[in-house]
């Protein structure tokens, strides 16, 4: 399925796009109103950051906050200009959110893999052209040691952000050594900033 009107299909293309296959009309968008606004949406899971992995629901109003949030506070997105990779799950709120949400609301494409597998992510990069890579500091440490890194193209990275875990300043800066093109941002702890489970043990 692809996220986009027919004339925009890509020349060729054996998929459908989603306004073809909802009888070529665009759908009603569904209105949260008043309380609404705070029915849970989805339920992610942490990645343990304070302790234990736990269940975290987020609403409505989380999810369109921190999308406004980082469209205001962070690396800008340029449509025509910008290309995502996905490699993380979608389970977490970094997946859900900021490499499968955000894109979508500045009309940027995200190309995702099935799993992090490190020659896979740099020949995604290279052939793809991505501009800005999601990531997790154990994959920074796997990029900054790599000798595969040589044997690709990574001139078209301009941003990194690093997030679900905290980022040494050491690291950071070994990366930037490496790639002097990039700029790398970071945040770490969104799933538990929004309203925990009642049940608050972990899952």
């Amino acid at each position: 399925m692809l996220l986009c009107t027919p004339p925009d299909k890509p020349e060729g293309t054996p998929y459908k796009s989603v306004f073809e296959l909802m009888g070529g009309k665009p759908g009603v968008p569904e209105k949260f109103e008043g309380d609404q606004v705070h029915e849970p949406v989805f339920l992610c899971y942490s990645s343990g950051t304070t302790g234990l992995p736990k269940g975290v629901m987020s609403t409505h109003y989380n999810m369109t906050s921190q999308l406004q949030a980082f469209n205001a506070g962070g690396e800008k997105l340029v449509c025509g200009r910008d290309k995502v990779l996905g490699v993380l799950p979608n389970s977490h709120i970094y997946g859900v959110l900021i490499i499968n949400q955000r894109p979508l609301t500045n009309a940027v494409p995200v190309v995702f893999l099935p799993r992090y597998e490190e020659v896979a992510m740099l020949r995604a990069i290279a052939t793809q052209r991505i501009t800005q890579i999601l990531i997790v500091p154990p994959i920074m440490i796997t990029m900054v040691h790599s000798k595969n890194t040589d044997l690709f193209d990574l001139s078209c990275m301009r941003t990194v952000l690093s997030a679900a875990a905290p980022l040494g300043d050491d690291l950071a800066q070994a990366f930037v050594n490496k790639f002097p093109q990039v700029r790398i941002t970071q945040g770490y702890g969104k799933s538990t900033s929004y309203a925990p489970c009642a049940d608050d043990r972990p899952h």
